[in-house]
């Protein structure tokens, strides 16, 4: 994981409880089954927050916590059972307390002698089902409410973790309760985080998407994921250079995921399922941008529902006149609503056989006046919809441009969806087949070939130009 990852990750989580923790309010409760994310969510408040803590476990030693959590050592400090003293706890570091063979009036001590020691730190208790098994429900409840009042009273905030949901009497006293669930679709676990109760404090979104990625909490806010283009501040695309013999898909995540980028002669499947048209543009605007600004050319067939001027807006800001005129080509299926644009785009018909033909003299003209293969992106979807009647046509028109592709080292991204005729065509032609779809209000990036997993996708307004990054799903 990226440093600038992890801190942007703690920052989206200091967000949402920072005006909790601000109040005061002295009780926590993370509840949810076992491997849903509770102790990864505490630890990485712990780590979010910047606060000292005491972190006492029934569950694993300080070496078994910190092989899950590596980065959980500027935070975490071992300490053993028998000899520690909460009057170490620094200013810097928390402390670790195995609890796992001790009693509940031991948990008891430890937590009054913390929280005087502490002052305005964090206490996790994980689990608190476990620390206080042995005991009646009513000792239990006297418990609870003396740990509550002590933490109360030194200013320090008590984080209980419980796998019961239906403890009520938890529920009841604490100040907040967060709920974590997952569920299985597509053949993979989305996980989410449910806000129950944050008192004191406005819930504008109380579902939100997290991951697991890297053994740290990291959470989406839907409502944050925008899609901002830059105008007045817009900037040059950086691109990210490609390596020999690959060509660079504009995001320095995906390149790293794709083993190097895209080798050139490959042709990509961009499948294309219920998802904001914005995150397929800026995912197009990427590759396209980080192609043209490596002074490599583009061609893009467009469809009938994407206007010439709403593609360019995506590109020109971000790359320079010369590059935009020099380097690109782009084929509409329709008029220009106007004449102010820099860059005449070529018209294509419905007539297959004379597409192909128009296609292949700007295509020898492209290769024959930069000496470079071309990035060719091809919608699909409109081509099959315009042409239904001649799907078979269609279809060997395809598979000669592709055997040229990949004689002549291009690559070619094939737009298309599943419901669609030429879909399967495009599965058994393609040798990456990445697809876009939308869950619970975040788009998600699946790489289905090779496999490399399911990513959600994050919009960045912060660079000046189209840009977006992957946080995987684990």
């Amino acid at each position: 994981m990226q440093i600038e990852e992890l801190l942007d990750s703690r920052r989206r989580l200091a967000e949402i409880f920072q005006p909790f923790f601000t109040l005061r309010s002295n009780s926590l409760l993370i509840k949810g089954l076992p491997g849903t994310g509770k102790t990864t969510l505490a630890l990485s408040l712990l780590s979010s927050m910047g606060v000292k803590g005491l972190y006492i476990s029934t569950r694993v030693s300080y070496t078994d916590l910190i092989n899950q959590f590596p980065w959980a050592k500027d935070v975490l400090a071992e300490e053993s059972v028998v000899s520690i003293n909460p009057s170490d706890v620094s200013s810097k570091v928390s402390i670790v307390s195995d609890l796992r063979l001790a009693s509940a009036l031991t948990l008891l001590e430890k937590v009054m002698n913390a929280s005087i020691h502490l002052k305005d730190g964090l206490i996790i208790l994980d689990s608190f089902d476990a620390l206080t098994k042995e005991i009646s429900s009513e000792e239990r409840s006297k418990m609870l409410k003396s740990i509550i009042a002590i933490a109360d009273a030194n200013n320090n905030i008590i984080v209980f973790i419980s796998e019961r949901p239906d403890d009520l009497e938890l529920g009841y006293i604490c100040d907040g309760i967060i709920s974590l669930s997952y569920t299985i679709k597509n053949g993979f676990k989305l996980r989410k985080m449910s806000i129950e109760k944050l008192r004191g404090v406005r819930i504008d979104c109380p579902v939100l998407p997290f991951s697991l990625d890297c053994s740290f909490f990291h959470v989406i806010n839907p409502l944050q994921n925008r899609c901002v283009l830059p105008t007045d501040d817009s900037r040059l695309f950086e691109p990210h250079k490609s390596m020999e013999g690959y060509i660079s898909t504009g995001n320095k995540q995906l390149d790293a995921i794709l083993d190097n980028g895209v080798k050139q002669g490959s042709v990509i499947l961009l499948e294309v399922g219920d998802v904001n048209r914005q995150v397929l543009a800026y995912f197009l605007a990427c590759i396209v941008l980080n192609t043209l600004r490596s002074k490599r050319p583009a061609i893009t067939i467009s469809s009938s529902e994407r206007p010439y001027k709403s593609i360019l807006r995506y590109l020109q800001a971000f790359c320079t006149r010369e590059e935009i005129n020099d380097y690109y080509t782009l084929f509409i299926f329709e008029k220009r609503d106007g004449k102010d644009e820099p860059y005449l785009a070529n018209e294509l018909t419905d007539d297959i056989v004379e597409n192909e033909r128009i296609f292949m003299s700007k295509y020898e003209e492209v290769m024959s006046r930069y000496g470079k293969s071309p990035l060719i992106t091809y919608d699909l979807r409109w081509r099959e919809m315009s042409a239904s009647d001649r799907l078979g046509e269609l279809i060997s028109k395809l598979i000669s441009g592709i055997r040229m592709i990949r004689s002549n080292g291009c690559v070619e991204i094939i737009i298309n969806a599943a419901h669609m005729k030429s879909y399967e065509f495009s599965k058994q032609a393609a040798d990456i087949h990445i697809k876009l779809v939308e869950e619970d209000g975040i788009p998600l990036l699946v790489i289905k070939r090779p496999y490399k997993g399911i990513y959600m996708f994050l919009f960045d307004n912060s660079k000046g130009y189209p840009y977006y990054r992957l946080i995987q799903m684990v």
